[in-house]
């Protein structure tokens, strides 16, 4: 099962040798732990529990100067137990390793009085009260109390039992449909075998030979060899304590807080949308103040950079930016600890409200009131955010989502329904900004009509250009409005019809009867609206620049030269001129025109019909 536990609280209360009263292992690996008597960095161990099965166990350093170290390990944790020394009771480390569980929202504690064989029956009562005083009004205010002693086992049994039945309520992580995500906490070299990786997998799986990559730094590798608390396994699934063999990556090439993915799933960021939750201790807090970010194994520097105000006060929550110092990996909804970078005191925990903001007028309150909206925002509610009353494409809204492809079509699908959103190709909008654009679109056409009574449409590629949308979802909204009709390149009204007044019908009637009754030598017509429109209405044709036959004219010509070249064969120049009655300035343009739209063919000085020659 994918579940882990960890330790917390003071150092010298007693957490390691728990763990090894409980499971056998010295979590105590490097040579100066031992020598002090001191934990300094992360331990690992398992224990076997009767109905959860084999469960991880870390184990986190107390004293402050080391917790860095403890911050990189407690981020993966399910149950926690704190242990509280009963010789020294509620200590400085207690507290603020209490206060970090509660901000990283750790799902359930138990706490544990430690060395009670040191004390007596009236000081055990007296911790105890104080223990309830510290949990009081917490999320683990109800959380077991358990007292016990590493030296004589008295209430080991209990521990035990007390984990069993937490662990075996808690959730388990997804591992189906979800990114492959392992926060790296330690890596080291083993000889023959090369470099070895371990951590927690927070979420999806890893199969023995996949592909995986190691980000930010991007080096591409393959789970070569896979062990959960020293048994290989083939794969392994999410909340698992994991060893991983990497070929081909040098121990140079990797740092805790690095993260094992897979390729494509996961993308880099140095600036988060946050909502944090200081300690009260903290005082105020200044723009652009310069502070210690703990998120999964890692830790890293950056500066908040405030929305709406200047300076916030550490007795409520704020948002602001997250302006990191580097590429990281991280994902809405992840939560995170922060220090001040000098002197390194606890500032508070947040939570990652987006990971890609686009906000930019960060000390405009309108911008406050805007991201506020997110805070116990639901899915469906942040894409609509991203969505912001418009439209993108669905794989960029999908990335800025961080989800994978059938979860965020999920949330799509609940949309849809309900009609918050319109999906046209890969294109997602906002149904509200749908409706706009295509009221625009409407009031665009419509002004052009008034202003161009003559026009038969608006130009459709500058239609789409000056609304900034792509080519193929421009076509398909335009086919989706029965109150628009496409023609050619043109967009127009579905009822519009060119409006002639009195004296331009007037001249339209004399155009088309001067070019019937000379149909092959026609008088020069200058291009202006009337002659688009005749054009366009296909009741003359264009045969080059101020020439224009009438459609009858063009028929009959065709006719004529079919007739003629079926009978006698190609034709010259003169003989098609002297068959239509007319002259060299009239019959090389038309000639010149029908092999444009493929009727003639020209061989030499002749011309044939296009079909005889194919």
């Amino acid at each position: 099962m994918g579940k882990i536990i960890g330790t917390a609280g003071h150092v010298d209360h007693g957490k390691t040798e728990l763990i090894k009263a409980l499971t056998g292992i010295d979590t105590d690996r490097l040579s100066e732990e031992k020598e002090r008597g001191l934990t300094i960095d992360l331990g690992f161990a398992y224990i076997d529990l009767e109905k959860s099965g084999r469960i991880g166990i870390i184990d986190v350093p107390g004293h402050e100067r080391f917790l860095k170290n403890m911050l990189a390990g407690v981020g993966g944790m399910d149950v926690v137990i704190l242990v509280i020394a009963a010789n020294e009771s509620v200590m400085p480390q207690t507290k603020e390793h209490f206060q970090i569980m509660r901000l990283l929202g750790v799902k359930d504690v138990i706490i544990g009085i430690s060395k009670i064989d040191t004390v007596d029956e009236e000081t055990r009562f007296i911790v105890k009260e104080e223990v309830q005083d510290l949990i009081h009004n917490t999320p683990y205010e109800d959380s077991p109390i358990v007292e016990f002693s590493s030296v004589t086992g008295e209430g080991l049994s209990q521990i035990t039992e007390v984990l069993d039945e937490r662990v075996s309520k808690i959730r388990e992580r997804g591992s189906k449909n979800q990114f492959t995500r392992l926060a790296i906490d330690r890596c080291f070299e083993l000889k023959g075998i090369g470099t070895v990786i371990t951590g927690t997998l927070l979420s999806g799986s890893i199969e023995e030979g996949e592909e995986i990559v190691i980000l930010p730094p991007g080096h591409k590798t393959k789970a070569r060899q896979i062990q959960e608390h020293n048994v290989r396994k083939n794969k392994v699934l999410a909340g698992e304590r994991v060893a991983i063999n990497l070929p081909g990556i040098e121990k140079r090439m990797v740092e805790r807080g690095n993260i094992i993915s897979k390729e494509g799933q996961l993308s880099q960021t140095d600036r988060l949308l946050v909502l944090i939750e200081p300690v009260k201790e903290t005082g105020d807090i200044k723009d652009l103040t310069r502070v210690r970010i703990y998120l999964g194994s890692g830790e890293y520097l950056g500066r908040l950079e405030l929305i709406g105000k200047r300076k916030v006060s550490s007795d409520k929550k704020f948002i602001s930016f997250l302006v990191l110092e580097e590429k990281i990996i991280a994902l809405r909804k992840d939560k995170f600890i922060l220090r001040m970078y000098s002197p390194m005191k606890l500032l508070g925990g947040g939570l990652i409200l987006d990971a890609f903001p686009k906000i930019k007028r960060r000390f405009s309150q309108d911008a406050l009131k805007e991201v506020e909206k997110l805070i116990d925002a639901s899915d469906g509610d942040t894409l609509l955010f991203y969505l912001h009353g418009s439209h993108l494409p669905g794989e960029n809204l999908r990335k800025r989502m961080q989800l994978p492809p059938a979860e965020f079509k999920s949330i799509c699908d609940i949309l849809l329904k309900d009609g918050s959103i319109v999906i046209l190709g890969d294109e997602i909008f906002s149904s509200n900004a749908l409706e706009a654009i295509k009221k625009d679109i409407i009031e665009r056409v419509d002004r052009f009509h008034k202003k161009n009574p003559l026009k038969k449409g608006l130009d459709k590629e500058g239609l789409r250009t000056a609304l900034d949308i792509e080519r193929n979802i421009f076509d398909l909204l335009l086919s989706s409005m029965v109150e628009i009709k496409v023609e050619k390149n043109y967009v127009k009204l579905s009822h519009f019809t060119p409006q002639f007044d009195e004296e331009t019908s007037k001249r339209k009637k004399r155009i088309l009867a001067s070019l019937k009754k000379n149909p092959f030598k026609p008088d020069k017509l200058e291009e202006d609206d009337l002659i688009r429109n005749l054009v366009g209405e296909g009741e003359i044709v264009k045969i080059k620049e101020n020439m224009y036959f009438h459609r009858d004219a063009v028929e009959q010509g065709e006719k004529l030269i079919r007739e003629a070249i079926e009978k006698r064969g190609p034709l010259g120049v003169s003989e098609i001129k002297d068959l239509l009655k007319t002259t060299r300035k009239y019959i090389i343009p038309f000639l010149e025109y029908l092999d444009r739209i493929k009727f003639t063919v020209r061989k030499g000085d002749l011309r044939d019909l296009w079909e005889r020659e194919i």
